[in-house]
């Protein structure tokens, strides 16, 4: 849920400077899992499938195992993210001049793309597998709309906790001065 929005929003307060001329654009540090995913899968296909294919004598794989296992990258992903996101703002309240590495989101954004790569896999296999033929095109549509969905729903938590945020600083605000 997290990596479109809030991992921007870290990477703008985070130094992102990589040498002394070059600086990171925050919106492009997102990049990091779309490589782990395409590294990945090209190894998946050509080397892990074909030996899981030998050692468990399955000719489908493992549908909802694939599934399962980006899940289990996703919760991962959100453990890194939020002890990354605690050092962040610890760093943040002790000096506020000096700012983390980008790089420090560079693990939390690997196990999403493992996340997306293991779901995305699972998901089409297992609507093409399941599914009628007639019918394959409507199930695998579920899926970039289900992906649409959740970013509807992140944008609706953001927005929620930066109105409440915003409310919480203007009572802060209003006591100090009151």
């Amino acid at each position: 849920m997290q990596k479109g929005t809030f991992t921007v929003s870290q990477a703008m307060q985070m130094n992102r400077h990589l040498g002394p001329k070059f600086q990171i654009p925050p919106g492009s540090i997102g990049v990091i899992s779309m490589l782990t995913t395409g590294i990945w899968l090209p190894f998946y296909d050509r080397v892990l499938v074909p030996t899981l294919r030998k050692v468990t004598k399955h000719e489908g794989g493992i549908l909802l195992q694939k599934i399962g296992i980006g899940i289990v990258f996703s919760i991962l992903s959100m453990i890194v993210a939020g002890f990354v996101e605690k050092d962040r703002t610890d760093a943040a309240n002790l000096n506020p001049h000096v700012h983390m590495s980008v790089m420090w989101l560079a693990p939390q954004l690997i196990l999403m793309g493992f996340c997306e790569a293991f779901n995305i896999i699972g998901h089409i296999e297992f609507f093409n597998s399941q599914f009628p033929d007639h019918m394959r095109s409507i199930a695998n549509s579920l899926l970039p709309i289900s992906f649409a969905y959740a970013n509807y729903l992140n944008s609706l938590v953001v927005a929620t906790c930066t109105v409440s945020q915003d409310r919480d600083m203007t009572a802060m605000a209003v006591t100090l001065t009151g």
